[in-house]
Parts: structure tokens; C-alpha cells; sequence
């Protein structure tokens, strides 16, 4: 927040400042350094524009994302990121694990319990699994199927899920399916966290280090040249 902000600051006010003074020296400036000054004159003339268009933007996308059509484009979208896909995928099948395993083993009816996620969950993808493995369920055929047609549950979860129901212990193996896919969303989120706030914070001052050399540019070589 506080390098956006100085990022906004420098280049809407103070680069200003820096080209008044460049006007006075009457001499060619380096290519990079009329760059970021064109740049700036854009950023300060579409200034309340670009704000603008970034709030109606949000807006918009806020809006979208409330249909059901954008529902469900944002809820897939989330299984397709690179880099993210996979924690979201632990997470919805943690959450649909625990949900029904919890259920299960407080002796509630599978169809019945895969009504009370299927209305919980917030995904429309993992939904609509959850749809398909209660109508098969109420045809006798089983859960595996329907979980790995739907592309949000591994290989590893459909077979302890077959295995679960085959020997009667459904709920307890839905149990150990979510707690392994827990320790893995937490070191996930720990490791994603470790890279990201470096990674912007990199990138944020290799932006502003651009910056500054580009305005101080045109100094040195106005000393090299009175030299």
C-alpha cells in the first residue's frame, strides 16, 4: 500500500518537478529519462480518468461476478491460475471433506448431508460436483465417479473415497482426507506468503529504482559536461 502510494506520488508530482527544472538546462535529455517524463504527463492529465475507470472497473466486475454466469466463470477461473490452482483445489476439497466427514460421523444420511454442503459450499464448480455425486448416490452407484469427472478431486481422493465406502468407513476416511489436505493448505499459504511479499516488494523498488535514475540522469550528465 505505502509503495503504491509513494509510486503515485512520484510520479504524478514530483517528476513534474524534475522536468520544469530539465526545461531550464536547454539540453537533450536521455532517452529513458523522456520516457518516464511523457509517462508522467499521461498518468497527471488522465489522472482522475484512470481512477475513475479503475472504480467503474470494480463495480463492474463486482457486479458480473454476483450472476450466475460470472459465478461460475470466476469460480473456475480459480482452478486455472497458475501458481494458485492447486491451493485452491486443496481448499475446496478440505472443506468438502471435513463438511460431509463431519456429517457423516454424527450419523447423518449421506444423501442428506450432500444437500447441506452442496447448499453450503461457495464454489459453483465444486456445486455442481456435489449435484452429480448425490444423484449418483441416489441411484446406488456410488461417489467415486462423479468426483473424478468433476476435475476438482485428485486421483487420491476419489480412490480413499471408493475405498471408504466399499468397507462401511466413509466418514472417517473423508476425516483423513481432510486433515492431510489441511497441513498441506497451510505450508501452501506459508510458502505463498514467503514469496509474494518479497517478490512485490522487488518488483515495486526496481519500478521506483527506474524512476530515480531516470530523473538524476540528466544531473550527472549535465556535471560530466561542465566538467
Amino acid at each position: 500500500g505505502l509503495a503504491i502510494a509513494a509510486l503515485i506520488i512520484f510520479v504524478v508530482w514530483i517528476i513534474p518537478i524534475f522536468s520544469r527544472v530539465f526545461d531550464t538546462f536547454g539540453a537533450e535529455l536521455p532517452l529513458l529519462t523522456r520516457w518516464v517524463i511523457a509517462f508522467s504527463g499521461l498518468a497527471r492529465r488522465y489522472f482522475l480518468i484512470l481512477i475513475a475507470a479503475a472504480f467503474a472497473l470494480g463495480y463492474l466486475g463486482r457486479k458480473y461476478i454476483r450472476t450466475e454466469k460470472g459465478r461460475w466463470y470466476f469460480d473456475n477461473l480459480k482452478f486455472k491460475i497458475p501458481a494458485l490452482s492447486s491451493l485452491f483445489q486443496r481448499i475446496a476439497i478440505e472443506r468438502f471433506a471435513n463438511g460431509l466427514g463431519t456429517l457423516i460421523e454424527s450419523g447423518v444420511p449421506i444423501l442428506y448431508g450432500l444437500d447441506i454442503i452442496g447448499k453450503a459450499v461457495e464454489n459453483k464448480v465444486v456445486e455442481k460436483a456435489i449435484v452429480e455425486v448425490r444423484e449418483s448416490v441416489r441411484q446406488g452407484k456410488g461417489m467415486a465417479q462423479p468426483l473424478e469427472k468433476s476435475g476438482v478431486f485428485t486421483p487420491m481422493v476419489v480412490q480413499m473415497v471408493s475405498v471408504g465406502e466399499e468397507i462401511g468407513e466413509l466418514g472417517k476416511m473423508l476425516k483423513r482426507i481432510s486433515e492431510f489436505y489441511k497441513e498441506r493448505i497451510t505450508a501452501t499459504l506459508t510458502r505463498v506468503t514467503t514469496l509474494i511479499e518479497p517478490a512485490v516488494l522487488v518488483f515495486m523498488g526496481l519500478i521506483i529504482g527506474v524512476l530515480v535514475v531516470a530523473m538524476f540522469l540528466p544531473i550527472f550528465q549535465l556535471a560530466t559536461v561542465t566538467r
